[in-house]
């Protein structure tokens, strides 16, 4: 009997060390992902700055090439700004940050077109469809609309990461 005992003990002592060290593996693993998770925020965090600054620089390189904010279709915070492709009726920074000037097929979050618009606040202005399956010209007005001479920048998050608030 007691040599039964003996045995049982031991293998439950095998159990608990076996589960001490797959705890162990599997804190070792969660440091790792975390410490993964944080490499990637960080590249994130340094790409948002890259992009941004990339857009504020050429919004600044624009701005001189069109003689100041005074010159015709000189990039402004509140008005159309002409850059490669044609006018704009939002700054071309924030078309370029959105969209790079393309008319863009639906992102993750159904945005689409030029200026990246939602498709609830694309039908809810008047549009039909999707904004990327409208003309460029409906797609100008319908951002034109939303831009409102600057105080809808909130509508477009590329608008607080180019500098326009």
């Amino acid at each position: 009997m007691n040599e039964l005992l003996h045995s049982r003990q031991a293998t439950l002592a095998q159990a608990r060390i076996a589960q001490q060290n797959a705890l162990a593996a599997t804190q070792d693993k969660g440091a790792q992902l975390r410490a993964e998770i944080g490499r990637i925020e960080a590249e994130q965090a340094a790409a948002e700055r890259a992009a941004a600054a990339r857009a504020a620089a050429l919004a600044a390189q624009q701005q001189a090439a069109a003689g100041g904010a005074g010159g015709s279709g000189a990039p402004t915070p509140n008005g159309p700004t002409y850059g490669a492709g044609g006018g704009w009726t939002i700054p071309y920074s924030v078309v370029q940050c959105e969209s790079g000037g393309q008319d863009l097929t639906p992102n993750s979050a159904g945005a689409s077109g030029y200026y990246q618009i939602l498709p609830s606040t694309w039908n809810g202005y008047g549009g039909y469809g999707q904004a990327y399956q409208a003309p460029k010209s409906l797609q100008d007005q319908r951002a034109a609309q939303l831009w409102s001479g600057g105080s809808g920048a909130r509508n477009w998050v590329c608008s607080g990461i180019v500098g326009i608030r």
